[in-house]
């Protein structure tokens, strides 16, 4: 199993946080940011998450996620997200 953890700090809060892996959504969490999801297989992983609001999204960085042989338990929180936007 892998848990996923999207974070961010965001004015209004987040409302939707949607998570890729290799280019392909596989997740559109609303509230929170966690998914725990089973991989079968070993290989390479490209992930990133997006958070969105009212005001907008905001997407993180990409992270590689490796797995060799019989993957157990991961746990990646390595997802953030920063943004805020004030009135003018």
């Amino acid at each position: 199993m892998v848990k996923f953890s999207c974070e961010a700090d965001a004015n209004p809060g987040v409302g939707t946080y949607r998570l890729y892996k290799n280019g392909d959504m596989i997740a559109n969490m609303a509230g929170s940011g966690v998914l725990i999801r089973t991989l079968n297989t070993g290989g390479q992983f490209n992930c990133r998450c997006e958070a969105s609001n009212s005001v907008g999204t905001g997407t993180s960085n990409n992270i590689t996620l490796i797995v060799k042989g019989e993957l157990e338990l991961v746990l990646l929180q390595c997802f953030s997200i920063f943004y805020s936007c004030t009135d003018s």
